[in-house]
């Protein structure tokens, strides 16, 4: 009697031990009752389920020619039927994927057709009805945003109108929103590319930064990395003091003026908000081109977070400070502190692959600081899964849990979903928590079903009540309001290859 096999009733590939050992990079052979539930045949990708074990030379020897073509389409029938059932008994599945199509069924084609090749850039507004403003500003923030996605969609799945899309986001910015004289972007654009607001807000030259790295890092644009550091050192220059970063500055950027950021009833001197997308738009400077300079500002960020920021006591991030860095108001930002658990996480990942820019005096400093990091980023997940995370969802934002009568938001805002996400999912990788990646996948299958606005055309509503209703006459494209957040959800999950 002939040795068992193992054989894939669907396609007929026989398994072989020392392959399926290489595909878990292991030594020795991997017997079939060995191999884990994930394992997929190599030449159909159906799981182990639908091995057959077999003495015979083959499978279907007994089964008529004429038969063997029905018998293999019913059983993968069958299997995929499982499969399905399985995947929608247990909300298993494969968020790569289901990412990859997002982005190419909703949000690409959105975008695609609000490029303005007439005056530049895109169209800066779309309203509830989806009928383009062709006149609308164009907001800076906006077109740095989509600068930032296409070139990062072009640097993960390729796609050459996805190439043309950067250079058209990138010949925009580059030729109309700079400040030729006292340096800097602009922070409102009319649409044929004047300027209708010279204000010089440091979250704006923050997210320059983050987009011209990403362009330079997707086509290898030395001039897109110089306008990047021309940035850097405008911020270095003229947006700090001695406690940290400033909000907000006139056109020659002598005199302080009122933050846009800053627009929650709150008056601040700094917010989290701004430190926050710093600590983004280095990170990725550092990513792409590793300074030492860049490194260092990067390092003193993560100590103001840690020691100015986090408050232990309830696991959350200060959101408003006055000059000094004390803080201001009683909110804790669900939408922002997921979002930050994950970009301090990716901060840390950068500052490792740089450790070779610091002194070795430095390095135990910096080591421990992203010990450190790491352990209250996860805080910060675990706390927003408790408190903000019903109904699938995340709400909006909580005011007075100092004071113990905490009032919760429960408004669903779009972009609080899109991070809720990626930062649910980055704390399963960390720790392999399953109760993470399951919100995850919850969070996700809530943007489809709620979220995304199912009218031909259209991607996501802004805002949504509780039960899921989206709001009435909001705008679908507004200077905030851009592929920034649920691009980037699925690009990350993509490039994690999340399952």
């Amino acid at each position: 009697m002939s040795a068992k096999k193992y054989v894939c009733s669907v396609c007929g590939y026989e398994f072989d031990a020392e392959v399926a050992a290489k595909y878990y990079c292991l030594d020795n052979p991997l017997e079939f009752d060995d191999v884990p539930a994930d394992w997929r045949c190599p030449v159909c990708g159906y799981t182990k389920e639908v091995f057959i074990q077999s003495e015979n030379d083959n499978l279907f020897e007994n089964i008529p020619l004429q038969h063997r073509k029905q018998f293999i389409e019913e059983i993968k029938r069958a299997s995929a039927s499982v499969e399905t059932e399985k995947a929608n008994e247990n909300g298993d599945f494969l968020m790569k994927e289901q990412a990859v199509a997002h982005l190419k069924n909703i949000i690409l084609p959105y975008w695609n057709k609000l490029a303005d090749y007439e005056r530049g850039g895109f169209y800066g507004f779309v309203g509830h009805d989806l009928k383009v403003d062709k006149n609308a500003r164009k907001g800076v923030i906006l077109h740095s945003r989509i600068l930032w996605f296409y070139s990062t969609v072009y640097n993960t799945i390729g796609g050459e109108q996805n190439k043309k899309l950067a250079d058209h986001a990138y010949e925009f910015l580059t030729k109309y929103c700079f400040d030729r004289e006292n340096g800097g972007l602009f922070w409102m654009m009319n649409a044929d590319g004047s300027c209708a607001d010279s204000t010089k807000n440091t979250y704006n030259q923050a997210f320059g930064i983050y987009a011209l790295a990403a362009y330079a890092d997707a086509t290898g644009s030395r001039e897109a990395l110089r306008h990047a550091y021309e940035l850097f050192e405008c911020i270095e220059a003229y947006c700090t003091d001695f406690y940290g970063y400033l909000e907000a500055f006139s056109a020659d950027w002598k005199k302080p003026v009122e933050s846009a950021i800053c627009d929650q009833g709150v008056t601040a001197d700094k917010t989290m908000n701004t430190l926050l997308h710093l600590l983004e738009a280095y990170t990725m400077l550092l990513d792409v081109d590793s300074h030492p300079r860049v490194a260092q500002k990067l390092k003193n960020i993560l100590i103001t977070f840690n020691e100015k920021l986090y408050y232990d006591d309830y696991e959350r991030l200060e959101v408003f400070f006055d000059v000094k860095m004390n803080p201001l108001g009683d909110i804790h930002s669900f939408g922002h502190d997921i979002e930050a658990s994950w970009l301090l996480d990716h901060a840390c990942a950068v500052l490792e692959k740089n450790l070779e820019v610091f002194d070795n005096s430095e390095l135990p400093l910096v080591k421990a600081l992203i010990s450190d990091t790491r352990s209250y980023t996860s805080a910060l997940a675990k706390r927003v899964l408790e408190t903000a995370f019903v109904n699938d969802s995340l709400c909006n934002e909580s005011r007075g849990e100092r004071s113990g009568s905490a009032k919760v938001d429960k408004t669903r805002v779009w972009w609080v979903q899109a991070e809720a996400v990626v930062g649910f999912y980055n704390e399963f990788e960390k720790h392999g928590s399953s109760p993470f990646k399951d919100a995850a996948k919850r969070v996700f299958k809530y943007i489809e079903n709620y979220v995304v606005d199912k009218r031909p055309g259209s991607e996501w509503f802004g805002y949504l009540y509780e039960d899921g209703t989206p709001f009435a006459g909001k705008p679908i494209t507004e200077p905030w309001k851009c592929p920034y957040h649920n691009g980037r959800m699925c690009l990350e999950l993509i490039k994690r290859g999340a399952e």
